[in-house]
Order: structure tokens, then C-alpha cells, then sequence
């Protein structure tokens, strides 16, 4: 069988799995560089699945706790290219992995999602999953004040509604999904799907 004959579902572990950071045995590395060439080179069979699901995952960096490592936000759509796929998109997994919170992550995500396609694929979505992880070494989030991020948060919700305006079911999970800021975005995100998420929502 060819790369490009590959059914959906294998290219979206492919995917899944391309996108990974910190120290790996070598073998691992290599393994996961051809995955990753698998993504280059299928672009636009890289995302387009079965049942419409698009995961972007994303990643803060941080050199003073991974060597070699930019600081700087990664998303698996850096790594994959802008290409997504023709159809329309119904499921939209976040899954953000962070040092302080999860916004700067995100953030960078619903960016590349903008610059990713024209919106069209994006407008269909009718299910958001945000999963959020808190890194090794993250600092607690309640050593800050939620009141702290409530305009990044607010900005980050009206992002989200403004790529994905027709989400009618929403959920969180991840280890830090209770975490303050994670629950101050939910509470945002609830709020600007309020009439949206008690109708039925046929993903």
C-alpha cells in the first residue's frame, strides 16, 4: 500500500504521534522523524479523518529545562504545514502542554488554525475539546491570581468563538482541566456558547 492510500485513521495516529518533545531514546528519535516526514509529505492527507476530528496539539518550550530546546510555542500544525483537509471539520481537539498556563499555548494554536485555512473548515465544528497538561517544574497556578489573566482569558474565548462559532458541545480534560485558569476559560467559553449548547448538536 502507498502512503497516500493510507486510510484516515492511521494518519491521524501518525499525526498524533509526530509531535513529540524532550529526551527520547535514539531510536525513538529516529522512528518519530519518519513520522514526521510521513506528515511533510502527505500534507494534505494529514489531517482529513473519517469522523471530521482535527486535533492540534501544542507545546511551550522552555531551554532552561529542555536543553536545545527555542523558547518558543510548537503546535503539530507548525510541523505539518498550513494544508487541512477539503471537508469541513466537526470535532476540534486543543491539546495544550504548558509551564505557566495554558493560554500563551493555545493562543499560538487558535493562530495557526487562522493561518492554517480560510475559516471554512474551521466554521463547521460543532464540538470543542480542550485538554490541558501542566508541564514538569510548572510553577501552581495558584500562586497567582486567576484576576491576573482575566483579559488574556477573555481574548482567548473570544478567539475560539470567533474561529469555531457554531461549537454546541464543549468540554475540558487533562490533569490541570480544574486547574484556576482552565476553569475561568471554561466559565468564558460556556458564556459565549450559552445559547448554542443546550441544542442538539449532531457531530
Amino acid at each position: 500500500m502507498r502512503l497516500d492510500e493510507l486510510p484516515d485513521e492511521v494518519l491521524h495516529m501518525i499525526l498524533r504521534r509526530a509531535v513529540v518533545f524532550g529526551h527520547r531514546p535514539a531510536q525513538m528519535l529516529r522512528e518519530n522523524e519518519d513520522l514526521l516526514s510521513v506528515c511533510r509529505r502527505l500534507r494534505a492527507h494529514a489531517l482529513p479523518l473519517v469522523h471530521r476530528i482535527a486535533t492540534v496539539q501544542c507545546y511551550e518550550r522552555k531551554p532552561d529545562i529542555d536543553p536545545g530546546c527555542s523558547p518558543d510555542i510548537v503546535t503539530s500544525l507548525d510541523l505539518v504545514g498550513p494544508a487541512i483537509c477539503e471537508t469541513a471539520v466537526r470535532r476540534v481537539e486543543l491539546d495544550a502542554h504548558y509551564y505557566t498556563t495554558p493560554l500563551r499555548a493555545l493562543g499560538h494554536a487558535v493562530k495557526r488554525m487562522r493561518a492554517a485555512s480560510a475559516g471554512a473548515q474551521w466554521a463547521a465544528a460543532r464540538e470543542l475539546v480542550l485538554s490541558v497538561h501542566a508541564c514538569r517544574f510548572a510553577p501552581p497556578e495558584e500562586a497567582v491570581p486567576v484576576s491576573t489573566y482575566s483579559r488574556e482569558i477573555a481574548a482567548l474565548a473570544d478567539a475560539l468563538a470567533a474561529i469555531l462559532p457554531a461549537v454546541c458541545r464543549l468540554s475540558f480534560s487533562g490533569a490541570a482541566a480544574r486547574s484556576p485558569v482552565a476553569c475561568a476559560l471554561q466559565e468564558q467559553l460556556e458564556a459565549r456558547y450559552a445559547g448554542q449548547l443546550q441544542q442538539p448538536c449532531g457531530v
